[in-house]
């Protein structure tokens, strides 16, 4: 996938957003139209995307600075103007200060924003809320609220994949949540950090008391880095929101902790709940598989049909690859198929042997969020944390992210630049104990476990017709 890179200016005036150049450059300077910029002499091995980010500033800049880059490219030695971002304004012009109309944020790291292949429409499916819950009351935060956004950006890798560039659509959505729900009585300062993957940047922010001032987190994405903010987050009360990982270990200790992801045994129960308190006479047909092989959610799911003692058949591929299925299958009741499986890829060849559930074999296909985008001709039945809203409802965040940012997005499905959007705004709403806005996608709704943080009980069963 062909992607182009660029860095953010060093401000956006649309948001009152300040983006950090690096402030260590040691190398001489000259004013050109009362613009101050270095003068770079050329290194060997240098390219021009390297040359962005020492300086933070895009690519195109530099080379609109330096015009004869167009026609025969970087080469050794050459030297180039930088723009610094800083400007002299003479004396005898003096130029009026502008009101902000949002406080100016000085987030720690350039962030890389990432141009990639454009992605179709999703067409919505119908879906039924099962649980909602009223979220924990907090004290309000008085004045300027600092949060911390803790994301593994990677700007410093070139070769980009989409596993990373989903977490840019992240950020971006946070962007036109925090500029949408500016408050004058709680604006809102946002810290940016790259973190990476591993757990070394997270414990020097926090060995160097860099998060000690703030008065909430998003992030970060992996189990390991929790435990790295666990004390911290605890002792100082800092709400934290985990968006990416169910894994939380502390959750149960920690209530400054809030979990939005559900684990693969929330939507289990809830499926199971659904089915069972909807009444309707059902059938799971239990696909055999290597035990090792089978996931955790699907195993689950497994052993709460057992335990609940609801009915089910079992078969195996080679039944439903001799058409064969209708030998699992049981008369007048909805036959659930479930798969020893949650990646499509595996049941591309299966799936056109579906076809037997008819003339009184009503079959659906126990399926998973990630397979919306495909062509299924069954019906499907599942859980999941993200919502499915016309697209009608996402008129206004689009046209905000084209004129903002005008690229396409990295994640399809789930978009990460929606879920940034939706959960900025709720956590905005509960550290100002506001009601929690519904969101695009997702939706966040709280409740305390046990005496420790909160999780997010807001699941949605998608039951196909």
């Amino acid at each position: 996938m062909k992607k182009k890179l660029f860095i953010l200016a060093i401000t956006l005036s649309w948001m009152g957003l300040g983006f950090a150049q690096n402030p260590n450059l040691d190398y001489p300077t000259d004013t050109i139209g009362g613009v101050i910029v270095y003068r770079y002499p050329v290194e060997r091995s240098i390219g021009i995307y390297r040359i962005s980010v020492n300086f933070g500033v895009s690519q195109s800049m530099v080379i609109e600075w330096n015009p004869f880059l167009k026609d025969r490219g970087l080469q050794f030695g050459d030297t180039l103007f930088i723009p610094s971002g800083r400007t002299i304004v003479a004396q005898s012009a003096p130029v009026a200060e502008p009101t902000p109309t949002a406080p100016i944020v000085e987030p720690a790291v350039v962030v890389l924003v990432v141009d990639s292949t454009p992605v179709a429409p999703v067409v919505p499916i119908d879906s039924t809320p099962v649980v909602t819950a009223t979220p924990i009351v907090q004290t309000p935060l008085e004045g300027a609220i600092n949060i911390a956004l803790l994301l593994p950006l990677q700007a410093q890798v070139t070769k980009r994949t989409e596993a990373m560039d989903r977490f840019v659509d992240f950020y971006e959505g946070c962007l036109i949540a925090l500029h949408m729900e500016q408050d004058s009585l709680n604006p809102v300062n946002l810290y940016t950090f790259d973190i990476g993957k591993g757990q070394a940047e997270i414990e020097q922010l926090v060995l160097e008391g860099k998060l000690d001032s703030m008065n909430a987190i998003i992030g970060p994405a992996y189990p390991q880095q929790v435990l790295v903010i666990d004390s911290l987050v605890k002792e100082r009360h800092i709400p934290t929101l985990i968006p990416f990982t169910d894994n939380v270990p502390t959750l149960a200790q920690n209530p400054a902790l809030i979990r939005f992801n559900a684990t693969a045994e929330q939507e289990a129960d809830s499926v199971l709940d659904y089915i069972v308190n909807a009444g309707d006479s059902v059938n799971f047909v239990l696909v055999e598989g290597r035990e090792a092989d089978i996931p955790q959610n699907i195993r689950y799911i497994r052993e709460g049909i057992i335990s609940r003692g609801l009915p089910y058949t079992i078969t195996t591929l080679h039944n439903i690859m001799a058409d064969s299925l209708f030998l699992s299958l049981k008369d007048n009741v909805k036959n659930i198929i479930l798969f020893n499986t949650e990646k499509f890829n595996n049941l591309q060849i299966v799936l056109p042997h579906l076809t037997t559930g008819k003339q009184g074999h009503p079959l659906y296909l126990y399926s998973h969020y990630a397979w919306k985008k495909e062509q299924i001709v069954l019906p499907q039945i599942y859980a999941t944390i993200f919502a499915s809203d016309s697209v009608s409802s996402k008129f206004d965040y689009e046209q905000a992210y084209k004129l903002y940012f005008d690229h396409s997005r990295a994640s399809t499905n789930p978009r990460f630049d929606l879920l940034g959007y939706d959960l900025t705004r709720q956590f905005l709403a509960y550290l100002r104990t506001q009601p929690l806005p519904y969101g695009l996608q997702s939706d966040l709704r709280l409740e305390q476990e046990g005496e420790g943080g909160l999780i997010n009980t807001h699941i949605t069963i998608v039951n196909g017709k």
